[in-house]
């Protein structure tokens, strides 16, 4: 009869812990693995009053704060991308034009001997004005391949995180 009553405990406390202990922890473990492998979709389980619990809400608040930082991200790069494509066509234009307005000073300058010095003058500002809009076109081109390199890297980070879900599975 003890030895029946001490089997009963043992499978009730077993129970119990499984209940109270293992299920939550495997619940948080496989909400874990859902953030790890990227999905962010989703919101974690929370509702535990102990120690579980306050790691529900961390981990709920990982996955609120990550959705925020990638919508952030994913803003930011539109606004950049739109913001270089913007630039790199005026700066274009801007060269161009600057090009242009070179070329007809160099053809006034040689028709008009008598204001040389004036011409030559803006020949040289125009110059100027040209290798600025080059310049400028230089810091456009490498901004856009920043641009391309935070896509590649949040493409990198997508399908890494998609390798620590094939790992962690």
């Amino acid at each position: 009869l003890v030895l029946a009553a001490a089997i009963l405990s043992l499978l009730a406390s077993a129970w119990l812990t499984q209940a109270l202990a293992v299920h939550p922890l495997r619940r948080l473990v496989k909400d874990a693995n859902r953030l790890a492998s990227g999905d962010l979709s989703f919101s974690v389980e929370t509702g535990a009053h102990d120690v579980v619990g306050q790691l529900q809400q961390a981990l709920n608040q990982l996955s609120v704060n990550l959705r925020t930082v990638v919508s952030d991200v994913r803003q930011e790069v539109g606004h950049l991308d739109m913001a270089v494509q913007e630039i790199a066509s005026g700066n274009n234009d801007l060269s161009s034009r600057t090009e242009t307005q070179a070329g007809s000073l160099e053809q006034t300058a040689a028709s008009m001997e008598e204001i040389n010095g004036t011409i030559q003058n803006s020949a040289t500002s125009a110059k100027q004005g040209a290798q600025m809009a080059r310049a400028t076109a230089e810091i456009a081109r490498a901004s856009d391949a920043a641009v391309r390199n935070l896509a590649d890297t949040m493409e990198g980070i997508a399908a890494s995180s998609k390798r620590i879900e094939d790992i962690i599975q």
